[in-house]
C-alpha cells in the first residue's frame, strides 16, 4: 500500500518547510490535502482490515473489498467534479439545488462503475448480469423502470416483476434487503418469479434487491434497486463468506444509488409543488 508513505512524506514536508512561503501562504489548501489523504488512508485500512478479519489476509474477498473502495472513490470524485464545475455559474438569484443536483447523470456514473467492478473483479461478462431501478411514485403510482444498465435488453414488464410471488414484491412489502445466491432456491420458496431470460438461461442465476422508501410531505416514492445475474451465480450456495461479501458489495453500490434517488424524489416533489401553486 503506497498511501501511508505518501501521507508520512507530505506530513514531514509540512513540518520541515512549514514556514516557507509556498506552504505558509497556502496553509488552508495544504490542510485540506493532508486531511483528504488521511481520510482515504484510514478508509483503505478499514476496508482491508475488514476483509482480512472476515476472510483472511490476501483472500479473494479482501481484494474485492479493496477494489470496491476504489470504485466508490471514483463515484465521489465524479460528483465533486460536477459540483465544482457549477461554482463559477452561481449567482445570487440562482437555484443552487437544481444547478448541482443531477441524479440521473450520477446514477449513470454509479451504474458504469458497478458494471466495471462486476466484469473486472467478479469475472462476469456484460450479457450475464443487469442492474435495474423500478420506481413506484405518487405521480405515476404504477411500477415503471427508472434506470437500467443494459439499454438494448427486452425486459419483463415492471408490474409482472412486482407480482405476488416475486423477490421484488417481497422486498417492497417488508422493506428489507434480499439476496438469493440461487434463483432456483428462491423460486421454490415462493420468493422469485422466473423471467423469459431466466428460462433461456436454464433458471441459473443470483438476485439482490434493495428497496427504498422516500417519504415527503403529502407524497412518497418507492424504489427497488436490483442486481441480477443470468446463466451464472455470483457465489456457491454453501459459500457463506462469498454470500456475505457479495451482499456487502452490491449493498454499497445500492447505497450510492439511494442517495441520488432521494434527491430525484425531492426534485419531483418541488416541481409538482410549484406546478400546483401556479395552477391555483
Amino acid at each position: 500500500m503506497t498511501l501511508p508513505p505518501i501521507v508520512a512524506i507530505y506530513y514531514t514536508t509540512l513540518d520541515v518547510w512549514g514556514e516557507e512561503s509556498f506552504i505558509s501562504q497556502h496553509a488552508y489548501y495544504h490542510k485540506k490535502i493532508y486531511l483528504t489523504l488521511v481520510g482515504i488512508t484510514l478508509a483503505t485500512l478499514f476496508f482491508r482490515g475488514l476483509g482480512e478479519r472476515l476472510y483472511g489476509a490476501g483472500s479473494e474477498y479482501t481484494r474485492s473489498l479493496e477494489a470496491l473502495l476504489i470504485s466508490v472513490k471514483k463515484i465521489m470524485v465524479a460528483k465533486g467534479h460536477r459540483f465544482r464545475s457549477q461554482l463559477p455559474l452561481i449567482k445570487k438569484t440562482s437555484n443552487v439545488f437544481d444547478m448541482i443536483t443531477h441524479p440521473e447523470n450520477q446514477i449513470k456514473v454509479i451504474l458504469e462503475e458497478a458494471k466495471h467492478f462486476i466484469t473486472e473483479h467478479l469475472g462476469l461478462h456484460e450479457e450475464q448480469f443487469d442492474i435495474t431501478i423500478i420506481r413506484c411514485g405518487p405521480y405515476k403510482p404504477e411500477p415503471m423502470f427508472f434506470a437500467w444498465l443494459n439499454q438494448s435488453w427486452k425486459r419483463t414488464l415492471p408490474d409482472k416483476i412486482c407480482a405476488a410471488t416475486s423477490t421484488a414484491r417481497h422486498c417492497l412489502e417488508t422493506g428489507e434487503e434480499c439476496f438469493f445466491e440461487s434463483k432456483k432456491a428462491a423460486e421454490k420458496d415462493g420468493l422469485y418469479h422466473f423471467s423469459d431470460r431466466d428460462i433461456r438461461n436454464k433458471y441459473v442465476g443470483s438476485i439482490f434487491c434493495r428497496p427504498l422508501l422516500v417519504d415527503l410531505p403529502e407524497a412518497s416514492d418507492r424504489y427497488l434497486i436490483t442486481f441480477a445475474t443470468y446463466g451464472v451465480t455470483v457465489c456457491d450456495v454453501n459459500d457463506k463468506e462469498g454470500k456475505k461479501s457479495i451482499q456487502f458489495i452490491f449493498g454499497e453500490f445500492a447505497r450510492r444509488i439511494e442517495l441520488e434517488l432521494t434527491l430525484k424524489s425531492i426534485q419531483s416533489w418541488k416541481y409538482n409543488l410549484s406546478k400546483n401553486k401556479a395552477s391555483k
